[in-house]
C-alpha cells in the first residue's frame, strides 16, 4: 500500500489499461459509421499512448536512477527521447492524414482520450478517495 505522498506506481498500468477499454469501445461503434472514423481515432489513440508512454519512460528513468545520476550522466539520453518522440508522431500523423485519409476530428477525439482519463481518474481520486476502504475490496 502506498501513501499519498509517494504516488501510485500502478497509475500508468490502470491508465492505459482503461484508455484501451474505452476505445476499444468507441473504435466497435465508430466501425459501424465508417472506416475512415475508426482509422482516425484508432491513429490519434496509438498518437496519445506513444506520448504518454514517451512521459512514463523519462519519468521512471529520472526517479529510478535520480538527479545526480542524471547530472554524472548528462541528458542526452531525455534529449534524444525529446528529438525522437516528435518526428516519429509526425510521421504517423503524415501517414494517417496524406496516405490513410483518416477523419481529422476522429484523430483529434482518439489524441485526447489517454489525457481525458488520466484527468478523470486524478479527479475521481480527489473526490471519492480511495473507494475499496470504504465499500470493500469485492465491490469494487
Amino acid at each position: 500500500m502506498t501513501t499519498d505522498r509517494q504516488g501510485d506506481e500502478a497509475f500508468p498500468r490502470r491508465v492505459i489499461t482503461t484508455s484501451a477499454v474505452v476505445a476499444a469501445v468507441f473504435l466497435v461503434y465508430f466501425l459501424q459509421l465508417s472506416i475512415p472514423v475508426a482509422l482516425g481515432f484508432l491513429f490519434g489513440w496509438a498518437l496519445g499512448l506513444l506520448g504518454f508512454l514517451a512521459w512514463k519512460i523519462a519519468i521512471d528513468r529520472l526517479v529510478r536512477e535520480g538527479p545526480e545520476a542524471l547530472a554524472r550522466k548528462g541528458k542526452s539520453w531525455l534529449l534524444l527521447l525529446t528529438v525522437l518522440k516528435l518526428p516519429l508522431m509526425g510521421a504517423i500523423l503524415a501517414v494517417a492524414i496524406l496516405v490513410l485519409h483518416v477523419d481529422l476530428f476522429a484523430l483529434a477525439g482518439g489524441v485526447t482520450l489517454l489525457p481525458a482519463i488520466v484527468v478523470l481518474k486524478i479527479v475521481g481520486k480527489a473526490c471519492f478517495g480511495d473507494a475499496r476502504r470504504r465499500i470493500g475490496p469485492s465491490l469494487v
